[in-house]
């Protein structure tokens, strides 16, 4: 049996009114140890580079800030994805990745993007399957949406993560399409034309 790479938790109100799923790395500490490593060493060395290269104090200050805002702004924490069902509104699909240097509830706070998806305007929740390279199957969750002819996926960013891990066991020459679980060719669906 294979490793678990995600932690699935489920929560409710006694009402049932309300249900919020969430899906974290399960090697998020980690990561976001690791992530904090590199980010130090980062800053460190272009700091030490900076101050061989410039001697004037001020550019030295400037140049080490826009480094540590461009480190903080590539180095991120794992994503944390969440799924919540309002009985009688809708549903919001969320994520959050944070910055290392923030606590948790800090990057929640400031850092977490929310889909809010009226009741009104969905036509149904679905058990999609899409191909990867290889011809791998995976099955995810999306949304349909009236009037819309996009699915909304509801945990993108980790359908991203395993198909981008899939897909390197197959090719490592061609980089993954942007979206290549709904750019199917049209020919599977009809085995006629295939003749």
């Amino acid at each position: 049996m294979g490793q678990t790479k995600y932690i699935f938790e489920s929560e409710s109100n006694d009402t049932g009114s309300f249900r919020k799923f969430v899906i974290t790395p399960t090697n998020y500490n980690r990561i976001w140890a690791l992530n904090l490593v590199v980010f130090t060493v980062v800053v460190i060395s272009a700091h030490f580079f900076i101050c061989q290269e410039f001697t004037n104090g001020q550019h030295q200050k400037v140049f080490t800030m826009v480094s540590v805002l461009v480190s903080l702004a590539l180095i991120r924490n794992p994503p944390i994805e969440f799924l919540s069902i309002f009985r009688s509104g809708g549903i919001q699909i969320s994520a959050m990745r944070g910055c290392i240097l923030f606590p948790t509830w800090l990057n929640f706070k400031l850092l977490q993007t929310d889909d809010f998806l009226p009741r009104d305007s969905i036509n149904d929740v679905i058990i999609n399957e899409g191909f990867t390279k290889g011809f791998k199957v995976i099955f995810y969750l999306a949304v349909l949406e009236k009037d819309k002819s996009d699915l909304k996926l509801v945990f993108p960013v980790c359908l991203a993560l395993i198909i981008a891990k899939r897909s390197r066991k197959f090719s490592t020459t061609k980089p993954l399409t942007k979206n290549p679980i709904l750019t199917l060719d049209p020919s599977l669906h009809n085995p006629g034309s295939l003749i």
